[in-house]
C-alpha cells in the first residue's frame, strides 16, 4: 500500500524514544504541535481536515457541554472523504473521531467516541455490512465502548484496564481478517488507531505508565511485520504533560492532562520528501513573518526558545524547535498522493438525539474530558 497511518491517542514524544521499535525511528520523530485546548475532539478533527476547530465547528465537550462532537458533526471535507473521492481504497478501524462511519472504499470500522449499543446502528458502527461478523468476532473498540451504561472512574481496575489493552490489540487481526476474506489487499491507504495509550494514562495510579508503552510499541512492531507499505505515518493528537521520565514528572501535580505536543513520525521517501518540501516552506514563512514583525514578535520568539530550553534534559530540544502543526497531517497524507492540500467546507445537517449525546458524554465524563 502507499501509505500506512497508525494513530495513538495521547502518544507522549519523550516516552516512547527509549522503546526497541519506536527507538528505531528516532531520527524521523517530529513533535507535532496540536490545538490549543489540546482536546481530543478539537484535536482529531483538526488533523483530518487541516483546518482549525473554529472553522469546522468543531468544540470540545468540556467547553461547551451541550455539544458532542464526532464524526458526525466536522464541518470538512475529512481526510477519508477526500481520498475516497479521488478514487483511491482505503481502510479505517479504530481512529478517534471516526463515529459514525462513512461509504467509502473500502471499509471503515468507527473509533472513540461511539455510542452505546441501545442506540448504535450497524450502518454506523461499520462499513460495509459485509464485515460485522468479522468486527464482532475479533475486535474490541476500547474500554467500556460496549457497555451500555459505563462504570464510575472510581470503580475501574487494574484487571478491566489491562483486559481492554489485550483485545484493543486484537484489531490487528481484525484488520488482517477483513483484507484477506473480502479481497482488500490492494488499498491504498490503511488507518489504524488506538485509544488505550490516552484511557490507561488517565488512569495511571492504577495502570502503570511504563507497561502502557511497552503495548504500544508492541502494536507497532507487529503492524510493521504484518503489513506491507511504502510510506508509514505515526501520529498522535497531544502528549500527556504529568508522566514521568527519567524519573522526574513534567509537573507535580497528581493527575495526567494532556500537552500541547504529540507524536510525528514519518517513514518512506514519499511522505519524507513531501514533510522536506513541508519544512521549506514553513521557514521562507518564518523569515518573511522576521522581516515584516516587530521587536515584540522577537521577543516571544526568544522567550518560545527559553520554554524549550527547559526540555533539554529529555533530549528533544531540537524537536521542540523542529516542530509542525497538526493541521498539516492533512497536506502530509494528500500530497503524498497527488491531491490539492486544502480540504472543502461543509454543511452538516445531522442533529443527535438525547440518548446519543447522553450515552457519548458518558464514557467522555469517566475519562476525564468533561
Amino acid at each position: 500500500m502507499k501509505l500506512l497511518m497508525v494513530g495513538f491517542d495521547g502518544l507522549e514524544p519523550t516516552m516512547i524514544t527509549k522503546l526497541p521499535t519506536f527507538g528505531k525511528f528516532r531520527k524521523k520523530l517530529h513533535l507535532l504541535r496540536t490545538v490549543p485546548s489540546t482536546m481530543t475532539e478539537e484535536a482529531w478533527g483538526a488533523m483530518y481536515t487541516g483546518r482549525s476547530p473554529s472553522e469546522i465547528n468543531v468544540i470540545a465537550l468540556s467547553r461547551d457541554p451541550d455539544r458532542v462532537s464526532t464524526l458526525k458533526g466536522i464541518g470538512a471535507q475529512t481526510i477519508f472523504e477526500a481520498l475516497g473521492t479521488a478514487g483511491l481504497r482505503i481502510g479505517c478501524i479504530g481512529m478517534p473521531m471516526t463515529f459514525p462511519v462513512k461509504n467509502i472504499d473500502a471499509f471503515m470500522v468507527a473509533g472513540f467516541p461511539i455510542t452505546a449499543p441501545q442506540y448504535r446502528d450497524d450502518d454506523e458502527y461499520f462499513y460495509p455490512p459485509a464485515i460485522k461478523e468479522i468486527v464482532l468476532s475479533t475486535y474490541y473498540a476500547y474500554l467500556w465502548a460496549n457497555e451500555e451504561t459505563p462504570p464510575r472512574k472510581e470503580a475501574v481496575t487494574f484487571e478491566a484496564i489491562d483486559y481492554s489493552i489485550v483485545r484493543e490489540l486484537e484489531k490487528i487481526a481484525c484488520v488482517r481478517q477483513i483484507l484477506r476474506k473480502l479481497g482488500y489487499l490492494d488499498l491504498d491507504f490503511l488507518a489504524i488507531g488506538f485509544s488505550f495509550t490516552d484511557i490507561a494514562a488517565h488512569c495511571r495510579r492504577i495502570y502503570p505508565i511504563d507497561q502502557t508503552y511497552n503495548a504500544a510499541d508492541k502494536v507497532l512492531r507487529e503492524i510493521c511485520e504484518i503489513f506491507e507499505f511504502d510510506n508509514l505515518l505515526i501520529v498522535s493528537d497531544h502528549g500527556l504533560a504529568m508522566v514521568p521520565w527519567r524519573g522526574k514528572p513534567f509537573k507535580k501535580t497528581p493527575e495526567t492532562t494532556h500537552r500541547r505536543y504529540g507524536t510525528c513520525i514519518c517513514v518512506g521517501r514519499d511522505i519524507e520528501h513531501v514533510l522536506t518540501q513541508l519544512k521549506i516552506r514553513k521557514y521562507l514563512q518564518f523569515i518573511r513573518k522576521m522581516r515584516s514583525r516587530p521587536f515584540s514578535f522577537i521577543i516571544k520568539l526568544v522567550r518560545k526558545l527559553k520554554r524549550a530550553w527547559k526540555f533539554r534534559e529529555y533530549g528533544i530540544l531540537f524537536y521542540l524547535l523542529n516542530s509542525i502543526d497538526i493541521t498539516d497531517v492533512y497536506s502530509l497524507i494528500t500530497q503524498v498522493y497527488g491531491l490539492p492540500q486544502k480540504s472543502k467546507l461543509v454543511k452538516q445537517e445531522s442533529e443527535y438525539t438525547e440518548e446519543e449525546l447522553q450515552s457519548i458524554k458518558d464514557q467522555l465524563e469517566l475519562l476525564g474530558y468533561m
